[in-house]
């Protein structure tokens, strides 16, 4: 082809040089997501909520941008609303994974959920993993340095999204890093700093102000859009707050002693 059509094979690198520079040249909205892990995947109603609401907000609103998909990978929500994005938005996700993969399985109630989770995860455009914040063999309990991880993981999504989608009850997040914790940290524009943010990795960000589209699955009907400040301004989610009553965690004596697999597990459904 390069000896018989050198000005077709010409024009056409050119064309693909110009479409790889237009789309570098696309400004990007980057959606972070947190939400329980005990809902419904198949229930119409949410990924109404969730298609119609979040998804077709974020189209409407960036157009033409390109999109990344911030999310823990967790079964429910995280996953929904992941593969929800990357069909509508077609946007890359960020595998943002809160503990080594043998242990964060270990919260993953079936084989079947494991082997999707490593399915997940080797598709991801980019995976972003926790620092450790203790001895590894403290991870292994269930406890509060195993909180902390995930506590790590929920600060990174709320610190670096233009978008937080929060599939959410309302109620206070039942361990440090819930999703009370996550909303709150959003709003707020601040996260603890154990947590050491200003060390994680940076992203892509449309800079502008950002929003919460808050869907509560007992009121799927009513999504809530809250429009916060940009990360310059901290504090400026304070309004916001009381408005849909976040009640972040507090940090309990007694949660270092829970060491059963199966409450730790309702425990991370929040």
């Amino acid at each position: 082809m390069s000896h018989r059509f050198p000005g077709l094979l010409a024009h056409l690198q050119a064309r693909e040089i110009a479409e790889v520079q237009r789309s570098s040249n696309r400004e990007h909205v980057t959606i972070g997501v947190t939400g329980h892990r005990n809902i419904d995947v198949q229930s119409a109603a949410l990924r109404a909520a969730i298609s119609d609401g979040a998804m077709a907000w974020v189209a409407d609103r960036y157009p033409g941008f390109r999109v990344s998909m911030m999310s823990g990978l967790a079964e429910g929500t995280d996953r929904l609303v992941a593969a929800m994005a990357h069909e509508a938005l077609d946007a890359n996700v960020i595998a943002v994974v809160p503990l080594p993969d043998d242990l964060y399985e270990d919260d993953f109630v079936s084989t079947a959920l494991r082997k999707e989770y490593r399915e997940l995860l080797a598709s991801a455009r980019r995976v972003v993993r926790a620092p450790l914040l203790a001895r590894r063999s403290s991870l292994k309990q269930h406890g509060m340095a195993r909180d902390r991880q995930y506590a790590w993981a929920g600060a990174f999504i709320a610190r670096r999204a233009d978008v937080l989608v929060a599939v959410w009850d309302g109620e206070p997040a039942r361990g440090h890093g819930g999703t009370a914790d996550v909303v709150s940290w959003f709003l707020s524009n601040a996260t603890p700093r154990h947590l050491r943010m200003s060390a994680a990795p940076k992203l892509a960000n449309h800079g502008g102000a950002r929003w919460l589209i808050h869907i509560n699955p007992h009121d799927l009907a009513k999504p809530r859009f809250v429009r916060v400040s940009p990360r310059s301004a901290r504090g400026a989610g304070s309004i916001a707050e009381a408005t849909i009553r976040v009640r972040p965690s507090e940090a309990r004596s007694t949660r270092g002693a829970r060491t059963k697999s199966g409450r730790a597990r309702a425990q991370r459904s929040s």
